[in-house]
């Protein structure tokens, strides 16, 4: 089953607020300002309560911290990565997932990123690699095997037949210009039938453009009769 949902939720039309009203359109939410800092206990309570109010099975997935992939290497501290540990237990989380850039190809620290895995083994690990990797994907498949983690990309950007795990992770960031790219009709059929396409149909789709709240809602509209979606509440 399709887990279909937003890169966040900042921009998701404000009536009230964001979160509750994000909750009751969508099921699931990549929360992206983890990237940048960790949240407070505090406020990931507040964030699992808010949904709980709306729909108990509402999902949080986490895009783990830079600090641990594009600052240390995966050379983190012990105490950071048990603060890490905390805020996806206060989400309820149940898969988190880790983008690499583009400089760490071939000085990818394996050991450290394993060690780190192991520690997480309870949830279902995604990675997200860019630059040379996605010139290399029989790399990028190898090493994912080696680490034991599933693919996270861009099927618009990377080639759809490496998506062949038992769970996708689609970012969906725009085609051309990222961010900035409004998804046609034509784009959301095509994703439709990319995932038509495949043995098994069980993953997410995360949208992460600025229009990424209404091409969500009309993916959804599109696929419904096609795919089955854990969308809506």
């Amino acid at each position: 089953m399709l887990r279909v949902g937003c890169c966040g939720w900042s921009s998701f039309p404000k009536k009230g607020p964001r979160l509750a009203n994000y909750a009751h359109v969508l099921k699931v939410v990549e929360i992206n300002s983890t990237f940048y800092k960790l949240p407070r206990l505090s406020t990931a309570i507040r964030w699992r309560e808010t949904v709980d109010k709306i729909n108990l099975s509402f999902e949080f997935v986490v895009k783990m911290p830079k600090k641990i992939t594009h600052v240390s290497n995966f050379s983190v501290s012990p105490e950071f990565l048990n603060d890490t540990k905390k805020i996806l237990s206060a989400l309820r989380t149940k898969s988190i997932l880790f983008q690499t850039p583009p400089h760490l190809f071939d000085d990818l620290n394996i050991d450290d990123f394993k060690s780190i895995i192991r520690s997480l083994s309870s949830f279902r690990i995604f990675w997200e690699a860019r630059g040379q990797w996605l010139k290399k994907p029989d790399k990028y498949i190898s090493v994912a095997k080696e680490l034991g983690v599933r693919i996270a990309n861009d099927p618009f950007r990377f080639n759809i037949k490496y998506f062949k795990s038992d769970f996708v992770y689609f970012r969906l960031h725009g085609i051309g210009k990222m961010y900035f790219y409004k998804f046609t009709r034509d784009d959301l059929i095509r994703l439709r039938d990319m995932l038509s396409g495949l043995n098994q149909i069980d993953g997410y789709i995360f949208f992460n453009n600025i229009y990424m709240c209404d091409d969500a809602r009309t993916f959804i509209k599109l696929s419904k009769h096609n795919i089955e979606i854990k969308s809506t509440s």
